[in-house]
């Protein structure tokens, strides 16, 4: 499946390898909508008709269930529409996070579906009726069920193409139809053996699944709105990339904002403080230049002067090293310099911390912290950051 929709991708989508590119992406969001609103309504029309033929409650269910496919196809291509436009004045940040908003639309349709089908499939379980059905009619529910998981790994494809979470929240609800068709399946089979009341079951377990998938995709979709962090993985090309260009000792504290398919790009990097100003200017451009072109991101890069070389540096990051493998609550350090005073040093630094501490607890720390390094470095005084959640190191 995955080649056939990498060719039917290459046939209608021009210049389908760059995906990164804002009218490519809309494009493979038409193409999944086209084609799931053509296939779901010939399978609404096929399942409705078996459904009314053999009176089937769950069939009838499942049918609703695809028509509903239908409309969240629709609200795909709407949102890949909206998500398209340009940035405006009331839209610095362009619309990209409305690609969410179509997926969170999705999760209603699908709760709401499924909540009006538990009153019709309880009435069916108190009230049985005896469904006859014939072998054709069998094998057509059959093929629903192959057509709507074919057409859920065309979605998933698709949307692994241009890491949509639109497309994905329609390759489950495709997924789920294809699940549900066959609890449809099963009522039909064991209404022959006398099980009548499996009909009634079956469509609350399809309402179930309506509704636990409706709420599993609206979860992700909160979340994006909400802000997820960045991937571990991204965080990792981010800093190599940004290792890769002259000059930079390190990078730290990186900031990533998603807004749909758009990126942005905070960073600190680690220079060398001898080096002259044009240099560094010059090399957080480069940085700048390098994560825009090979992340497709808007990037801005913030420099830190420091010493590396210095032996003051170096004995502090030898006791904050002693102190990081000792002590679990202390996930890493970074930025570390020494300014000289006329009395005494100046120790400063940014420390990451375990996530989701109180406030009392990170306050707390901080004063052990700066006791245990005060007992090796009497001299010193020490000023030290944390570093708020939303940063990665």
């Amino acid at each position: 499946m995955e080649k056939f929709t990498r060719w039917l991708a290459g046939k209608f989508i021009q210049d389908a390898q760059n995906t990164g590119d804002r009218s490519v992406r809309e494009r493979y969001g038409l193409l999944e909508g086209w084609v799931s609103i053509i296939l779901n309504t010939l399978l609404f029309g096929i399942k409705l008709a078996i459904g009314l033929i053999i009176n089937s409650l769950s069939l009838i269910a499942d049918a609703i269930h695809s028509l509903s496919d239908t409309a969240t196809s629709v609200v795909v291509i709407v949102g890949f529409k909206i998500s398209n436009k340009p940035p405006d004045p009331e839209h610095p940040y362009g619309h990209g996070r409305a690609e969410y908003i179509s997926t969170l639309i999705i999760s209603i349709l699908l709760v709401v579906t499924g909540i009006e089908f538990i009153k019709s499939s309880i009435n069916r379980i108190t009230d049985p009726e005896v469904i006859k059905i014939s072998i054709p009619l069998l094998i057509a529910v059959v093929f629903t069920i192959v057509l709507k998981e074919l057409m859920g790994q065309f979605s998933r494809h698709l949307g692994l193409a241009i890491e949509s979470d639109t497309l994905a929240a329609d390759y489950w609800h495709h997924r789920t139809d294809a699940i549900s068709s066959g609890l449809v399946l099963i009522a039909l089979i064991g209404s022959q053996f006398g099980y009548t009341s499996l009909d009634g079951v079956a469509g609350l377990g399809v309402a179930a699944i309506l509704m636990y998938t409706g709420y599993d995709i609206a979860r992700n979709a909160i979340d994006s709105l909400l802000g997820k962090p960045p991937k571990p993985e991204l965080i990792h090309k981010i800093r190599k990339l940004a290792k890769e260009v002259e000059y930079v000792l390190d990078a730290h504290d990186i900031v990533v904002h998603n807004y749909g398919q758009d990126q942005y790009i905070n960073l600190h990097i680690e220079v060398e403080d001898n080096t002259d100003p044009m240099t560094m200017h010059d090399t957080a451009e480069t940085v700048e230049n390098l994560l825009s072109t090979q992340l497709n991101a808007y990037a801005l890069v913030h420099l830190d002067p420091i010493s590396p070389g210095s032996e003051d540096v170096k004995k502090v990051r030898k006791i904050m090293n002693d102190i990081q493998e000792d002590e679990e609550i202390l996930q890493g350090f970074h930025e570390v310099r020494v300014v000289d005073s006329e009395n005494h040093h100046i120790a400063i630094m940014d420390v990451m911390l375990k996530p989701q501490l109180s406030s009392q607890q990170i306050n707390d720390y901080m004063q052990h912290l700066r006791k245990r390094l005060g007992e090796h470095l009497p001299d010193f005084e020490f000023r030290i950051q944390v570093t708020p959640i939303h940063r990665f190191k």
